[in-house]
């Protein structure tokens, strides 16, 4: 947990991080300070890196497919710049939900450290009711520290382009088993920093094989092959008798 909170404040503090800490500062029966941490910040990513992942994450809140779309009707705070994260195990093993604001980082957990046992279904909607409530708490203690009116500015090196969901690229027109195609449907916003996209090519991902290529062309073109399907193996345990 620590790690976590760790780790997703550097997103809200423009790329740099702070280790965590537990103790601020000790004072004496006469109010003298005899310990005052001095925290140091460490710049991991850049300020437009930071700027783009923060959009990514607001996402998680705000787009009708987010996966903690729920959460802003149970805060009583504007969350304009609330971004999270949601994370589940295979299983239901472990949930996650670590959100921040310009001033704030909470992370909440639920799940079993032994094997064996797993949450249901609702876990993560439970887990995101209790990151609610712990929201919750530390606005209506001491609501300044969360700056939830301290909006990221834009850096100048960001730009945003209309590329084709797809393929990540702009249109373009791709040579497809013979047939010319113009790949320009289903386009989305997407930032870059200090980047253009190139209009789409025939072999446009980065690692992809000739077989993987053929299977998203020929599904692209309304072939039903299987292409973007998730199958699980079968584990079979036999055992042996022995006399």
């Amino acid at each position: 947990m620590l790690a976590q909170a760790s780790a997703f404040t550097t997103f809200a503090d423009e790329g740099q991080h702070v280790d965590a800490y537990v103790i601020d500062k000790i004072t004496d029966p006469a109010g003298n300070i005899i310990y005052k941490h001095h925290t140091k910040k460490t710049r991991v990513f850049s300020k437009a890196t930071s700027y783009i992942m923060n959009q990514i994450l607001s996402g998680v809140l705000t787009d009708t497919d987010g996966t903690a779309t729920q959460l802003s009707d149970q805060l009583y705070f504007n969350t304009n710049n609330l971004v999270g994260k949601t994370g589940t195990n295979n299983d239901n093993r472990d949930v996650w939900f670590i959100g921040s604001t310009p001033g704030i980082t909470l992370a909440s957990w639920m799940g079993y450290d032994s094997t064996g046992r797993n949450l249901t279904d609702s876990s993560s909607t439970i887990n995101q009711n209790y990151w609610a409530k712990l929201a919750n708490s530390v606005y209506q203690n001491d609501s300044s520290i969360m700056k939830l009116e301290e909006d990221h500015e834009k850096p100048s090196t960001v730009t945003s382009s209309k590329v084709v969901k797809a393929t990540g690229q702009l249109p373009g027109i791709v040579s497809i088993n013979g047939n010319t195609r113009t790949v320009d449907s289903g386009k989305v916003t997407s930032l870059y920093n200090n980047w253009t996209p190139e209009a789409t090519q025939y072999e446009f991902g980065i690692g992809g094989t000739s077989s993987n290529y053929e299977t998203f062309w020929n599904h692209y073109m309304g072939y039903n092959n299987g292409y973007g399907t998730i199958t699980y193996g079968e584990t079979k345990a036999s055992q042996s008798e022995s006399e």
